[in-house]
């Protein structure tokens, strides 16, 4: 049964409603008669009826009031108006809140309200039924990833059994045709790493994987997987034949996931596909073996290729030495604040790298050796140090990748070292990045961490080198910065405190009052009615 409240002022008429309608029959429970809204609202907290029937005219706190409130602790409560007086502002109002209906006492029978109370039954139904099949939708869904993710990891490692197809069929994978072709995609970090924060690696990656989800519609036989360490792979199912534009589809397929990507998140993918085409039972083999040999589109200039099945032997794995004379110089660069030079370096390391053909865990290995030995300089004079680069560093798929993450990281360093401490310009460009960052993050709550790393600083020394500049902590820089846009929100009157307090990463109101007066003298709600008083 649901739940329903009666509130009205007017105790004779609540006893009648409340024997006059045949509650049980309806399916409803009767379990709150109240003649004061703060008495209902109380509750209404602790019953949160389905189903509420109040007077608009209720003392203190009207009925239009009391809906608002209870709407929005449950957005789903259904309410009947019921009133004495036709106004138009108070039908307004009512339709303005989606009531069941808008009731005149003057004209009211019993039929009428039991019509009503129906209606708002059969709203509720459906909306409880419509709500269960989008949580059973979204658990299935979920568990469905999880399902995908175990089968694919059978496919790699526990091979294929008797029953591999009607295993896909369960998690809505159907594989009617003999032939298969795999593919691998992997993120280009030094593009991730300008757009987004460490922390951001796996809700990206999710999003890449939605993408690749949406536009199997177009590509109903291309089934993309997402595996435990979120790598993205693509099995396409088909029947061979001469005329079967098979590969030209599946490469087109990864072209415009690319772009969509590209245009939706902001960073650069890669792709790695196989030319094999294989059997079921061969299905294994081929993705251990692409997994194997995405190495060999290390040098590739396309985003886009054809595993290359280089063997071990083709890697000239003594290449790495020709890249040893190079590191002086790139020391030698670093200590004269020559950023050009140190371009040119990291130019020099590509061509050799790709003349040599040096094996790309050797070229990653030589990178990073060379900013540890630039940042054991770096750390003493800056504080700059950041792990996630050597993760990025590590997960590159092409050189130009590698290129752009030395060199970025290196220049920034440069130009940072470059500024004479405790100038004027070095606070105010200082405080230029943060305010821009803050600007951009404004409803999160940032932390010093934050701001640390999207400045490539170590978190103590960002924290000492702004107090120094600005005489404050960042804490409370950054609550003195928030509350100054309050202010001037406060100012207008379409916004709410409790909406500005969200929009500036408050989501507790009381905290954001009490950092408001602690900068301010006054609550913001007193700011605000000062404010409206005046103009």
């Amino acid at each position: 049964m649901y739940k329903v409240f009666l509130v009205d002022d007017n105790v004779p008429m609540l006893k009648y409603l409340s024997k006059a309608i045949p509650w049980e029959a309806l399916g409803l429970q009767l379990c709150g008669v109240h003649y004061s809204s703060a008495k209902a609202f109380q509750a209404f907290q602790v019953h949160l009826p389905d189903l509420v029937i109040t007077d608009i005219g209720l003392p203190q706190t009207d009925g239009l009031e009391l809906a608002e409130q209870c709407r929005k602790l449950k957005p789903d409560t259904r309410i009947i108006f019921i009133t004495c007086h036709e106004d138009f502002d108070y039908a307004k109002r009512a339709i303005a809140l989606h009531a069941v209906d808008y009731l005149l006492k003057d004209h009211l029978q019993d039929e009428q309200l039991i019509e009503t109370i129906k209606k708002a039954v059969t709203e509720i139904k459906r909306h409880n039924e419509s709500s269960a099949s989008l949580s059973y939708r979204e658990t299935f869904a979920k568990h469905r990833e999880v399902l995908k993710q175990t089968f694919l990891e059978q496919l790699v490692r526990g091979g294929i059994h008797y029953n591999v197809i009607e295993d896909a069929e369960r998690i809505g994978i159907t594989w009617g045709e003999p032939d298969f072709l795999i593919a691998e995609a992997d993120m280009d970090y030094s593009t991730f790493n300008i757009a987004y924060r460490f922390k951001d690696i796996d809700l990206i990656q999710y999003g890449m994987y939605n993408i690749a989800l949406d536009l199997v519609n177009k590509y109903p036989n291309i089934t993309p997987f997402m595996d435990k360490q979120a790598r993205l792979f693509f099995v396409m199912n088909f029947r061979f034949n001469l005329s079967n534009r098979y590969t030209e589809t599946f490469v087109e397929y990864m072209e415009m996931l690319r772009e969509h990507i590209l245009d939706f998140l902001k960073i650069e993918t890669t792709y790695v596909y196989s030319r094999h085409i294989v059997d079921l039972h061969n299905l294994q083999t081929e993705l251990r073996r692409l997994s194997r040999i995405a190495s060999g589109c290390y040098y590739s200039y396309y985003p886009i290729s054809e595993a290359s099945g280089q063997s071990e032997d083709k890697w000239d794995l003594l290449g790495s030495r020709r890249l040893h004379p190079l590191k002086q110089q790139w020391l030698q660069a670093y200590r004269e604040r020559n950023a050009e030079q140190l371009i040119q370096i990291v130019e020099e390391l590509v061509q050799l790298s790709r003349l040599h053909n040096i094996h790309p865990h050797d070229a990653i290995q030589v990178s990073s050796q060379w900013m540890r030995a630039i940042e054991v300089e770096c750390i003493e004079e800056s504080g700059h140090t950041e792990a996630a680069f050597y993760y990025y560093l590590t997960q590159t798929c092409r050189i130009e990748q590698l290129q752009s993450l030395l060199v970025r990281r290196a220049t920034q360093l440069i130009k940072h070292l470059a500024k004479k401490p405790n100038d004027k310009s070095d606070k105010e460009d200082l405080l230029h990045l943060v305010d821009q960052y803050m600007i951009k993050h404004l409803h999160e709550h940032t932390k010093t961490t934050d701001i640390a790393a999207e400045l490539y600083l170590n978190p103590s020394y960002f924290s000492r080198t702004f107090k120094r500049l600005t005489g404050e902590n960042f804490t409370d820089y950054m609550h003195r910065f928030k509350v100054d846009i309050a202010s001037k929100m406060l100012r207008d009157k379409n916004w709410s405190v409790e909406d500005i307090s969200k929009r500036l990463g408050y989501y507790d109101r009381a905290y954001f009052s009490k950092v408001f007066k602690r900068y301010q003298g006054i609550s913001p709600g007193e700011y605000k009615q000062r404010q409206h008083y005046y103009n």
